[in-house]
């Protein structure tokens, strides 16, 4: 979206005589707000393919899907009202947009985007305040350059929901669906202190005879509803949970499946390729750009299976780092980048 610039107040009042033409412009000459903001003639949509995804509150649609009174996101993650709907349009020209992580869109030629070009990036100038808004067409002209690619669009941010009464907590479901048994609540972990947050969450884990197996109490019955015994993957109300218990959840998978270096560079790693593409979804929507591949995990130079990966660099705490300490007192598990409250 454009940047709005500071204009000066005009100084005359022009009184122009116009009649609306659907109904979005009936309802801004009718509205009664003392402000109120009307961009783009009509029939001058920028349009996307109907197959488009789109992401909204309940889950994932498309762009023919899409109707009105349903909730989307803006960039900024906030849910958005959708107020009114185009005819579709035919005999646009279409561009395949393909972005570095994977992702393809396909656009009108008209499309709007606020891009950022190589020598912003360079001079760290990314801000929402800087960039410049192109089409897609003019996209086309020097996309790339001897130092890699010229343009670059900023992530969205964490998308806002409100906080959502979940069977599991959502680090301890992270943990299971890492280092649990497909088949029940039995865990496999090194980590005693991992044992003790399943404790403070009333499953009662007991050691078992298997090295590093425990048994817990109640969590297979929670398991079986949410259909996940024997079908491993992140249920879709814990990807539209709020964006401190999408945050646990993520936690609990990088505890036991992930891997994190200093300079911030992530990976988790599964041979459950549902689950790695799960996983793919809760860290992009919190707004950490997160790429995806497939490798071959080998012994001894044999070939085992195939090992799917989630890969991504961010600032934002992501490991829990296992548990530091049980707090009675505030009836919470404590953890070294963040709060799990239980339930």
């Amino acid at each position: 979206m454009p940047a709005i610039m500071d204009r000066p107040r005009a100084t005359t009042r022009i009184n122009l005589v116009w009649e609306p033409i659907n109904e979005a412009q009936d309802r801004f000459v009718d509205s009664t707000a003392s402000k109120v903001l009307f961009s783009g003639a009509f029939g001058a949509g920028k349009a996307l393919t109907l197959d488009t995804p789109i992401p909204t509150t309940k889950g994932w649609s498309t762009m023919g899907e899409i109707k009105i009174g349903d909730y989307l996101f803006d960039d900024r993650g906030l849910p958005t009202k959708v107020i009114f709907k185009s005819e579709v349009f035919l005999e646009h020209e279409v561009y395949q947009v393909c972005f570095e992580d994977g992702t393809i869109i396909k656009a009108d030629a008209d499309h709007l985007w606020h891009i950022f070009n190589y020598k912003d990036r360079a001079k760290r100038r990314v801000t929402p305040s800087k960039g410049q808004i192109l089409t897609t067409e003019e996209l086309t002209e020097r996309t790339k350059l001897k130092c890699g690619v010229n343009y670059a669009i900023r992530c969205c941010l964490p998308l806002q929901l409100p906080d959502k009464k979940l069977p599991i907590d959502p680090y301890l479901l992270g943990i299971w669906l890492g280092d649990g048994s497909k088949y029940g609540g039995n865990i496999f972990t090194a980590d005693k202190e991992i044992a003790d947050a399943f404790q403070w969450f009333a499953y009662n884990p007991i050691k078992k005879k298997a090295a590093f197996a425990y048994g817990t109490r109640g969590l297979t019955t929670h398991l079986r509803k949410l259909n996940l015994l024997q079908n491993k993957h992140i249920p879709d109300e814990y990807l539209r949970a709020s964006e401190s218990q999408r945050r646990a959840l993520l936690m609990g998978l990088m505890d036991t499946d992930g891997y994190c270096a200093e300079d911030g560079a992530c990976e988790f790693s599964n041979t459950n390729e549902n689950l790695a593409g799960g996983v793919l979804e809760l860290t992009r929507s919190l707004g950490i750009k997160a790429s995806h591949y497939e490798r071959k995990a080998k012994l001894n130079g044999q070939y085992i299976s195939p090992v799917y990966d989630v890969a991504f660099t961010t600032k934002q705490p992501v490991l829990g780092c296992l548990v530091k300490h049980i707090d009675k007192s505030r009836k919470s598990v404590l953890l070294k980048d963040g709060i799990i409250s239980p339930k």
